[in-house]
């Protein structure tokens, strides 16, 4: 990617011929972080569960689960149609499927998306709604949500960055620390 960004002499990967086409079915209004968050997490998301890896809460899997999450918690920030992200998908699935066979269980692909996705919108509906109870979230609060609801600590800064000003990536290390 950084290549081509130099061959086609633009300013960022994200404006190359790899992955402009998939930044170009977002919302032209979407911040364009998260635009960049959307499009390599659900490109990466792509190529796993084209290598059978599925979303679990060990090894690959839990990475999987993490890339397609934050993906997610942009689409319900920004309140995007669900088929927008199917629709990267499987324009990810045509641009790359020549070079990966893998790519070719493009049925498999996408439910196991949609299974995930499924699951996660009920974990997420009633996560958000915890977050935004709290008018200050510290080390403590952060991590509760974690283990109780499966939010993240970068589902946290994203859903609620004026709420989390005194939270460090060490402090809530630390509290997962403690739980260990």
């Amino acid at each position: 990617e950084r290549i081509v960004k130099v061959v086609e002499n633009v300013p960022t990967v994200f404006d190359t011929s790899l992955l402009k086409p998939f930044i170009e079915i977002l919302p032209p209004n979407l911040p364009e972080r998260q635009k960049r968050i959307i499009v390599d997490h659900l490109r990466a998301s792509t190529f796993l569960l084209a290598d059978g890896v599925l979303p679990s809460n060990k090894d690959a899997g839990y990475i999987l689960r993490r890339l397609l999450r934050r993906a997610l918690v942009c689409e319900h920030l920004n309140n995007l149609s669900p088929q927008t992200f199917e629709s990267i998908i499987i324009e990810v699935i045509k641009n790359y499927g020549i070079f990966y066979p893998e790519l070719e269980r493009k049925d498999e692909i996408i439910n196991s998306y949609w299974v995930e996705r499924e699951k996660f919108a009920k974990t997420l509906e009633k996560g958000v709604k915890e977050v935004y109870k709290f008018s200050e979230i510290n080390a403590s609060t952060a991590f509760n949500l974690y283990e109780t609801f499966g939010i993240s600590l970068d589902i946290i800064k994203d859903l609620a960055p004026d709420k989390i000003s005194k939270l460090t990536d060490k402090a809530f290390e630390e509290e997962f620390k403690k739980h260990q």
